[in-house]
């Protein structure tokens, strides 16, 4: 698999300057989402992105980074957009379980991360060769279902767009420029903010333990 449209860029923005580093990886969905839109202070969000991308080629791209290269180690947050690609080549059930696979594996390959989280599936008209524009809408809802419970047995979070069809892009596919990735911005910013801010007041509670317990308080 080759890297990333926009790796080179990765993660040579992420600097010292701010606490927590954000990262989104995605298919095509967030091509369009802007890094400035997402980030905030103290926390630096990157996106990288692959059109086509699914569940196997993005642990193809992790296995090898965690081999190769560790950027990943400088992240704190990651939030997932995909399964677009997996429901409508292989249908919701086995999407799903390819979801729950790489999820499992990112934690085993990077133990540092402190909190995942996946964006929705969005409304999505155009078929693909198993599905007809209505069944793939439906495969996509049966997938967000299905989503619910494997975020709760596995503690991740999903982040809920609710975009509806006029948020969407003629394309019957991606987000329109125009609605769709301002709700879309909001949300992913608004789930890094409380990353930030849940993170950063556990290590205020943490230092005020350890100070207390060094002298005896």
């Amino acid at each position: 698999m080759r890297k990333f449209d926009n790796n080179d860029k990765l993660f040579s923005t992420t600097t010292k300057a701010y606490k927590f580093n954000g990262l989104i990886l995605s298919d095509s969905m967030c091509r369009y989402v802007r890094e400035e839109q997402v980030s905030s202070n103290e926390i630096k969000v990157n996106v990288s992105f692959e059109s086509g991308c699914d569940c196997s080629r993005m642990l193809d791209y992790l296995n090898n980074l965690s081999i190769n290269d560790n950027h990943l180690l400088n992240v704190d947050f990651i939030l997932f957009s995909l399964c677009t690609n997996d429901v409508a080549n292989y249908g919701p059930d086995i999407a799903i379980q390819r979801c729950r696979h790489l999820i499992e594996r990112v934690r085993q390959l990077f133990p540092n991360i402190k909190s995942l989280g996946w964006l929705a599936l969005s409304p999505r008209t155009k078929p693909s060769k198993l599905f007809n524009s209505l069944e793939i809408n439906n495969s996509n809802i049966k997938f967000n279902q299905l989503l619910q419970n494997v975020a709760q047995t596995m503690n991740f979070e999903i982040i809920n767009a609710n975009l509806q069809q006029q948020h969407m892009h003629n394309d019957g596919l991606h987000p329109s420029i125009q609605s769709g990735r301002i709700l879309i911005e909001r949300r992913i910013h608004n789930w890094f903010l409380k990353q930030k801010n849940t993170f950063s007041n556990f290590e205020k509670d943490h230092t005020l333990k350890l100070y207390q317990s060094n002298n005896n308080i």
